[in-house]
């Protein structure tokens, strides 16, 4: 721009040259030139005073330097160090170190400033939930599926028994195999006398799908235990007619909270299947929600199944309401099966502990029942006693321990069921029908339990605990009069 400007210089001042003329070029001419030569120098070094001066590097001269050198390979392969540029710097000042940290999504979410849900995430959102919808609505095809496979055979594994005084009512059995040996469970409390004529006998009939028809056989009652307690029988087929059934398998696996179960069987005479779950357990049963619409009779007896189809508990009844939950239903345990079976090929003698706070308090046969508790301090005086008129609670002993903790010892009455024979008389007084009686083993009398709690009850037993030294006691301790 500069060598421009001076150019353009030169050109002005030639044409004036020329103007005055080759021999006319006075002092006046040369002035002006001159002058015109100082003003363009001038105004050159106006623009180039604003013009922005180019900025090179400014080195510092300083204790700490640094020389940049670069690595070039050599044409041997190898790395060696030549120096290439060398200059002194000044260091650049250190960075503080950033803080770091890890946050967990809660914080994350918390900390973290939330925008307004995007298209995308509306549509996850919708996804998310049209998949829940999908997972739900399999669990209940899984479910069905389930039922379906146990209702293959399941007509041959739990039969209806229906009541003496006609069909509408009954109670289901349930059809199970130990080793080779086949046998029926039943509720006990349908052999009791305790609702006129809503009970079966030792002697009845049940329903069996023979060759394609439905046809009664007898069957009969070979070992009990007391509805108060266990709540669940044996019965016995002929052998003519165990090849017409389908026994379940017996599982003794211990039960989950929240546990699925299945349950098939008979209320009020139809065939009705149900799920529900595990809510609570204790040592004599398992307890669990039940929904069955309209009538539920008939439906003790039922199995409660595993999702292998296996038994865990025997329905023994119903509560239609505890507290502020509504359906709540029993199971005697499975494993109780086996013990009856074992005291059926052994006289009837098995026994079992019945244990409270993780300890055995006493060892009672399966035919007997708890009929009374009483409570004794350190000097041998009676403190609490209280006789049990139904189900044995063991939440209301374990309610008895607490309110009293100076007790030193625990003293249980048991005593046995037994069978009551009772005449035809009392059908015909109800106007029972003559082929009613027919259909009975022996129509001029029958059996029924019944658990004897008065003082003519020759079966009482006394079980003694120290509470203090949490031993059972052989005998009735020396200080303790009665």
């Amino acid at each position: 721009m500069k060598n421009l400007l001076l150019f353009i210089i030169c050109l002005l001042c030639g044409a004036l040259t020329l103007q005055a003329g080759p021999g006319n070029l006075g002092k006046g001419a040369k002035n002006l030139s001159k002058k015109v030569l100082r003003k363009a120098k001038s105004s050159v070094s106006k623009v180039e005073s604003t013009r922005p001066a180019k900025r090179r590097p400014t080195t510092h001269i300083s204790e700490t330097t640094q020389k940049v050198t670069e690595k070039r390979p050599s044409r041997q392969g190898t790395q060696t160090t030549a120096p290439h540029h060398t200059s002194t710097i000044k260091p650049r000042e250190p960075v503080a170190a950033r803080q770091t940290r890890t946050l967990s999504m809660a914080q994350f979410s918390r900390e973290t400033p939330q925008a307004a849900p995007s298209a995308m995430t509306r549509s996850m959102s919708r996804i998310e939930k049209e998949l829940a919808d999908l997972e739900a609505q399999n669990q209940a095809l899984l479910a069905e599926q389930q039922a379906l496979s146990f209702r293959t055979d399941i007509g041959k594994s739990v039969l209806y028994a229906p009541l003496i005084n006609g069909e509408s009512l009954g109670y289901s059995v349930t059809v199970v195999k130990v080793g080779e040996e086949i046998f029926g469970v039943i509720p006990s409390h349908s052999l009791y006398y305790d609702h006129g004529f809503s009970h079966l006998s030792k002697n009845f009939y049940v329903n069996i799908v023979k060759e394609g028809k439905t046809q009664r056989v007898p069957v009969e009652v070979v070992q009990v235990s007391p509805s108060s307690m266990l709540d669940i029988s044996l019965v016995k087929f002929a052998a003519e007619d165990e090849k017409f059934l389908v026994p379940l398998e017996i599982s003794d696996a211990p039960f989950e909270m929240g546990e699925e179960l299945y349950s098939y069987g008979f209320a009020a005479g139809k065939e009705t299947f149900i799920t529900r779950s595990v809510n609570a357990q204790s040592l004599l049963s398992v307890r669990t929600n039940q929904a069955i619409e309209g009538c539920r009779s008939g439906f003790c007896g039922s199995p409660l199944l595993d999702a292998q189809g296996r038994v865990k508990a025997i329905h023994v009844g119903t509560v239609e309401k505890m507290g502020d939950i509504p359906d709540v239903s029993y199971g005697a345990h499975a494993r109780f099966i086996n013990l009856l079976i074992d005291a059926y090929h052994n006289k009837g003698l098995a026994h079992y502990n019945l244990i409270l706070n993780d300890q055995r308090m006493a060892v009672i046969n399966v035919d007997e029942y708890v009929s009374a508790y009483y409570l004794f301090d350190g000097n041998g005086k009676l403190i609490a006693q209280q006789n049990i008129t139904g189900k044995f609670s063991e939440s209301q002993l374990r309610t008895a321990l607490e309110q009293h903790p100076q007790a030193n010892y625990l003293q249980l009455t048991t005593r046995k069921v037994a069978w009551k024979e009772e005449t035809n008389s009392a059908y015909k007084a109800n106007n029972v029908s003559a082929q009613t009686n027919e259909m009975l083993n022996n129509p001029t009398h029958f059996n029924i339990l019944e658990e004897n709690r008065g003082k003519t009850d020759k079966t009482k037993q006394q079980h003694w605990y120290n509470l203090q030294t949490q031993q059972i006691e052989a005998a009735r301790p020396a200080i303790i009069k009665m």
